[in-house]
């Protein structure tokens, strides 16, 4: 029985200092419906019944903004690494740490500084890289629609409070700049 509970403690020892702290970072969407999103060739051209008919929902904007593609681009512009790394978990401590945080944090950096990559990357441009920090993002972030509102929540989270940060901002960013491009009337006008 001491032997098995040594085994376990040791096992659930390890098991903690391979999980690095998670940090939630949160931001709001709002959804205002403008002329922009009700703008259709039908309704440029005059032929459009109702133009309320497309008028988009926080439903369909949580669907366009699932697309991979916008993760991957904020992979390439946080860059790989600071997505893929862990933070460092003593990079708080100080002379006011108790001495058991100090040391578990210690213990945790030395074991997260030990795994081994599963590759060698060269840069980067390496799509390796970027794509399991994509994937990671994908897993790591959560879109929700408030019920009853066009507001949408984007949460993520990182191995520190400034990477959740930085990384909600950059999905944010890159989430506006999708919703501009897809409402943008600039293709509607060339082709008219």
């Amino acid at each position: 029985i001491v032997t098995c509970t040594i085994l376990g403690g040791l096992v659930a020892l390890a098991i903690g200092l391979m999980q690095p702290n998670l940090y939630q970072s949160n931001a709001k969407l709002l959804l205002r419906v403008g002329a922009r999103e009700l703008l259709t060739s039908e309704s440029m051209l005059g032929t459009a019944e109702d133009p309320r008919v497309s008028l988009p929902t926080a439903g369909d904007e949580i669907q366009m903004l699932s697309d991979v593609a916008l993760f991957e681009k904020v992979a390439r512009t946080l860059g790989p690494a600071q997505v893929l790394r862990p933070a460092d978990p003593r990079r708080e401590d100080g002379p006011d740490t108790p001495w058991f945080a100090s040391a578990l944090h210690g213990l945790q950096a030395r074991f997260l500084g030990a795994l081994p990559d599963d590759h060698d990357c060269p840069g980067a441009d390496c799509a390796r890289c970027q794509r399991k920090a994509a994937k990671l993002l994908v897993e790591q972030t959560t879109l929700d629609g408030e019920t009853g509102s066009n507001v949408i929540l984007v949460r993520s989270v990182a191995t520190s409070p400034e990477a959740a940060q930085r990384t909600v901002q950059a999905l944010v960013d890159s989430f506006i700049e999708r919703h501009r491009e897809q409402y943008s009337i600039a293709a509607l006008v060339e082709r008219n």
